[in-house]
């Protein structure tokens, strides 16, 4: 491993340690917050809180998390990122943080995107059913995405034509080591609702509907290939 890659594993363990609320690779938490709001926490996701009289701020140091708004309050309700701020109004919506931008899906209600990019120092309202993407240039509406942006609160992924290397991306959050695919089956697609408790027993499934096979070549290394 190069010294970027023990500088990143080092900085993700920092990160858990120090933060007020975290959780490892496949586990997921689930908090009341003390004016009522109900934060749940992805896989492998880190954050500080500062809530009193005068702020209610998430900050999102990695990782994903669905906020479900609680009681009505003139002390605004903010989640914060490396590419944003979003200011919950009502309603449920995730966020999740990537290397390069911030991916908001608003389940239901209304979330107001504060960017430092946006003209005029104007908010961008998103609405239930929408998708944002937030980076360092701008915030822009998001294609439909191939999965339900939630479903993971309930220990679910539901797809919709997935590509099947997007989809054991997805589940490779929950679990340690390496899991991928050869090119040849990368683009096959893939509907359906998956439970996250066993994701060996969630692999065993997919050659049922698949025309592919799971090599285990250790616990740790995992690739799907095409069916002989």
């Amino acid at each position: 491993v190069g010294s970027a890659g023990w500088i990143g594993r080092d900085l993700m363990g920092w990160q858990r340690w120090t933060a007020d609320l975290a959780t490892a690779t496949g586990e997921r938490r689930n908090i009341q917050l003390p004016d009522g709001t109900r934060l749940q926490l992805n896989t492998d996701s880190a954050v500080d809180l500062s809530f009193d009289p005068q702020q209610r701020l998430i900050t999102l140091l990695r990782g994903e998390i669905l906020v479900n708004c609680g009681a009505v309050s003139p002390t605004p309700l903010l989640v914060k990122t490396r590419h944003g701020l979003f200011e919950g109004i009502d309603g449920r919506f995730t966020v999740r943080q990537e290397r390069d931008c911030t991916r908001l899906s608003v389940v239901s209600g209304n979330v107001a995107i504060h960017s430092p990019h946006t003209a005029g120092g104007l908010s961008t309202q998103a609405h239930s059913g929408q998708d944002y993407l937030v980076d360092q240039t701008q915030a822009v509406v998001a294609p439909p995405p191939d999965m339900d942006a939630g479903a993971w609160a309930d220990g679910l992924i539901i797809t919709r034509g997935m590509r099947l290397e997007d989809f054991l991306a997805e589940v490779g959050r929950y679990r340690q080591g390496y899991l991928g695919c050869s090119t040849d089956v990368g683009d096959l697609r893939l509907s359906g609702v998956f439970r996250l408790e066993d994701t060996d027993t969630l692999l065993a499934i997919l050659p049922k509907t698949l025309p592919v096979q799971v090599r285990y070549r250790t616990r740790w290394w995992v690739s799907l290939e095409r069916s002989t």
